[in-house]
């Protein structure tokens, strides 16, 4: 199964803003996205969604107001059948070029149309990194600069799905190795391909280090 980035394939993500910086990349770029101020209905709808603070650029601010018929469907989708918001999101604006970002950390969402703020949220995962590996007590080196988006969304989903601090509490420090085929444990270093990073589904990652460092066959 070919591998995807989760932003292009559902046009939508998840974030958490503590492990972000407001001060380069990702995290510059969404804290300068102004509250969205149009559709009362829409941002009633996303409070009941959990998400009390709306955010639009400039081109998705023009595009919700320009399709009240597609906010209409999504309020009614919600109203009617209490549709969860992933799947009433992709119902309504899928065919649109428009990105929503969720963050459950400060219940804002994000509403992204401009090409640079799109550009700036597809390498959310490699400037969420140093947060989330500071949480993890887990350190990364090697050869990053060669992580693909892809890789990076795999390296993210590798260490949150399940708990990698209690699954792997030998693994202190995760290198990223450039001509290495797979992974290699080395304790207390856990290396890995960049190959196997950019080109392989996480779960398949992660069970090529479970064995790795289990010795299993």
């Amino acid at each position: 199964m070919a591998v995807s980035l989760r932003l292009t394939a559902e046009k939508l993500l998840d974030v958490n803003s503590s492990w972000l910086s407001p001060r380069i990349g990702c995290g510059q770029m969404l804290s300068g996205i102004p509250r969205y101020s149009g559709s009362e209905v829409l941002r009633d709808v996303m409070r009941e969604y959990g998400y009390d603070i709306v955010h639009a650029d400039k081109q998705a601010t023009k595009l919700l107001d320009n399709n009240d018929s597609l906010v209409r469907t999504f309020c009614s989708n919600f109203e009617g059948t209490k549709m969860p918001i992933k799947v009433n999101y992709r119902s309504a604006f899928g065919l649109k070029d428009l990105f929503l970002v969720l963050d459950l950390i400060t219940k804002s969402a994000y509403f992204i149309a401009s090409p640079e703020s799109k550009l700036a949220l597809n390498n959310y995962f490699r400037d969420a990194m140093p947060g989330l590996m500071q949480n993890f007590k887990v350190t990364l080196g090697g050869s990053t600069n060669r992580l693909t988006p892809i890789g990076w969304q795999n390296l993210h989903d590798v260490m949150t799905e399940g708990n990698f601090r209690i699954d792997f509490p030998e693994v202190q420090k995760i290198e990223i190795m450039s001509t290495l085929p797979g992974a290699r444990w080395r304790q207390p270093t856990l290396e890995v391909g960049v190959q196997l990073m950019n080109f392989t589904e996480a779960k398949a990652i992660r069970l090529t280090i479970f064995k790795e460092v289990r010795k299993i066959a």
